[in-house]
């Protein structure tokens, strides 16, 4: 972790030499819920190395329920609530909308702040690198506001991670016009999951209609892709999946 950290950071900024010398280069991964797992995963692996978390409290969690609920309208960025920072050394639960009914009976459900969910969200390691993750930015109706809301600081970002389907507005791309960009399509990670061990480790909590879900068990295929990105970052390359939308 914190090899990564200082190696990504010194390689961006011999090579740019407008970042910030005493603020963390950021990472942004905006799209959908299958890349909310590599954040994630990012986060647990790595979270011994973690000086700074922020979360969303308040406002709308993002459910498919209420997604289309609103459409075609779109979401306001001053619908989110705000962005709390939690203390990464005593770990506190941000698991908004937690149902019983997705869980064993024996399990012992998880504390949780209030209101708290992780759309838009932001990890800090070794005050060297950010990482933050927003979801689905083109439900909302002005982008360049959500990733202000975000912390996004154009002239730190480093890298731009976007996933299929996810369209970002002429003012963002003019705004992050210089950083790099990998456009992913998370879906081969589970073809190839299939073709090797002919079967898909998906999720299959109680209560699901589907089982196994599209979104991979974690631990497990999110790791991989975490790795995999983690990887670009640390050789200078990029990942660039089939673009088409």
């Amino acid at each position: 972790g914190r090899y990564l950290s200082k190696h990504v950071t010194v390689d961006a900024r011999h090579n740019r030499t407008s970042y910030s010398s005493t603020k963390p280069i950021q990472i942004l991964l905006l799209g959908n819920s299958l890349l909310r797992q590599t954040f994630e995963s990012i986060g647990c692996t790595y979270r011994d190395h973690i000086t700074s978390v922020h979360v969303q409290v308040g406002g709308p969690i993002l459910t498919s329920a209420k997604m289309a609920e609103r459409a075609p309208n779109k979401f306001r960025t001053d619908e989110l609530g705000r962005l709390q920072q939690l203390d990464p050394s005593h770990p506190q639960g941000c698991h908004d909308g937690l149902n019983p009914h997705f869980y064993e009976a024996n399990v012992t459900m998880p504390t949780s702040i209030d209101n708290c969910n992780d759309d838009v969200a932001s990890i800090v390691f070794d005050d060297n690198i950010e990482f933050i993750y927003v979801f689905r930015p083109n439900l909302f109706e002005n982008q360049t506001e959500l990733l202000n809301f975000a912390g996004v600081d154009p002239d730190r970002v480093h890298t731009v991670v976007v996933s299929k389907r996810t369209e970002l507005q002429d003012e963002v791309l003019q705004m992050l016009r210089r950083p790099r960009y990998q456009y992913w399509d998370l879906h081969p990670f589970r073809q190839m999951q299939q073709r090797d061990l002919h079967r898909w480790f998906g999720a299959d909590n109680p209560g699901m209609v589907e089982k196994p879900d599209g979104h991979g068990c974690m631990p497990g295929v999110p790791d991989d892709e975490a790795n995999l990105l983690l990887y670009s970052l640390l050789a200078n390359t990029d990942i660039m999946f089939d673009r088409r939308r």
